[in-house]
């Protein structure tokens, strides 16, 4: 169980010089207590930051999407202290026609949205799956839920998959999302 701590940092996440590992925000709340049974999360392989390898979807019929093309950006990050953040993006996502940050044309807006998904909040880890409590995401019907990822740590690599099929563009798909140490 996760009980609140104080009041957030805001910290960027990132790597100057034009690396190309994506640049974003991570809110990160600290510090956050843990029951006795969570406390090694601190020490868990998964805490860390992980570069965005893989990110498919299996239908049904074992069809193979990539919602975000075949080379997506972004990463996730699970802080020692029991928060994640998770930002992922199509490759080659076209720039707006202006810099304005809040601005951008109807359509640039809905294309961008619809080629990035982000979300983040406290987790644990419990009997081999983290539970998120996501307190922000691009999709607003996230907001306040909670959801479970089954993972796998191997060396520098961190598998995270849907421990039952999600709605995807009209349809059940099972999701998984490969990382890599950075």
């Amino acid at each position: 169980m996760v009980m609140p701590g104080s009041a957030g940092k805001l910290l960027a996440a990132g790597r100057a010089g034009g690396d190309t590992v994506p640049h974003f925000l991570l809110l990160v709340a600290a510090p956050l207590a843990f029951e006795k049974e969570n406390a090694s999360v601190a020490e868990h392989p998964i805490v860390g930051a992980w570069r965005l390898v893989s990110f498919a979807f299996t239908g049904e019929a074992a069809e193979v999407m990539y919602p975000l093309g075949e080379s997506p950006g972004g990463g996730v990050i699970f802080t020692a202290d029991g928060y994640m953040n998770l930002s992922f993006m199509a490759g080659g996502r076209p720039a707006f026609s202006a810099d304005d940050i809040l601005g951008g044309t109807p359509e640039e807006l809905a294309a961008a949205a619809g080629s990035f998904v982000a979300f983040g909040g406290p987790y644990r880890i419990e009997d081999g799956a983290v539970f998120i409590d996501v307190k922000h995401s691009l999709h607003p019907n996230w907001t306040g839920q909670a959801h479970k990822r089954l993972f796998q740590v191997s060396d520098n690599r961190l598998s995270l998959r849907t421990p039952e099929p999600i709605l995807l563009q009209g349809k059940r798909h099972s999701g998984e999302a490969t990382f890599e140490r950075l």
